[in-house]
């Protein structure tokens, strides 16, 4: 029931993409960060991990932009495009709008990146517990973890919205559920089922106190965000939180 449970935890909705307020710095940031090979959605069920590794490539992409905009060839370009502006040429003094838009826009982008990852990185090795601990270990990383996810959340521009917050529980439920079947079912020995008492019912113990852990961490983190939080939860967790 256990082991039934901790994989349900796993379920999930697909990663909600960001968006960017002006079109044109989206599109700039989005080809900046497919050029880096950073494509979230594609790796929505891996773990929490991955989202760290996915700003640090975003946050690369984006200075690397953001420089190149600011070299010696692009500051000439943007002088002669001025210049015409300033004589009175209404299709250079669009194009200058539009480029200052872009360029503040993927500074804005760019700078939310690097703090993504001054945030995430500060959780690493909590994280790291997840891939490499065992039940126990995880039992005592996920509720500081979960709190830590809260104060992001008070800081980030981008953590700030109740489903990237999900976004993040999905992908430690995810990693729990896989280094969970791992730590139940050790390298060469056989299936749980089959494994002798002794050796599976502590490990099932273990367990339970792990998913029974995440769960009390996600209850304190549901009773401060009590408004939409608990709906974006997998109804086998949502069922244990509290009465809105």
């Amino acid at each position: 029931a256990a082991v039934e449970a901790a994989a349900a935890l796993g379920k999930r909705d697909d990663v909600v993409p960001d968006t960017a307020a002006d079109t044109a710095a989206d599109a700039a940031a989005d080809a900046a960060a497919d050029a880096a090979g950073a494509e979230q959605d594609a790796e929505a069920e891996e773990g929490p991990l991955v989202e760290l590794e996915y700003w640090r490539r975003r946050m690369g992409a984006l200075l690397q932009v953001s420089a190149q905009l600011r070299s010696a060839e692009a500051c000439a370009m943007v002088g002669i495009v001025r210049a015409a502006a300033a004589l009175g040429q209404r299709d250079a003094a669009e194009v200058c709008d539009g480029w200052q838009r872009v360029v503040e826009a993927l500074d804005d982008a760019a700078s939310e990146a690097q703090d993504n990852v001054k945030y995430l990185t500060t959780l690493q090795p909590l994280i790291l517990v997840l891939y490499t601990g065992s039940l126990a270990q995880m039992a005592d990383a996920v509720g500081p973890i979960v709190d830590q996810f809260r104060l992001v959340a008070t800081v980030s521009r981008h953590y700030n919205s109740v489903e990237r917050l999900a976004n993040l529980l999905h992908r430690v439920c995810a990693q729990l559920v896989r280094n969970t079947r791992a730590c139940l079912e050790p390298p060469g020995e056989p299936r749980l089922l089959r494994q002798k008492a002794s050796a599976a019912l502590p490990r099932l113990g273990e367990a339970r106190a792990l998913l029974e852990a995440f769960t009390a961490a996600v209850r304190r983190l549901a009773s401060q965000l009590p408004a939409t939080l608990p709906a974006t939860l997998p109804a086998q967790l949502r069922a244990q939180l509290p009465a809105q």
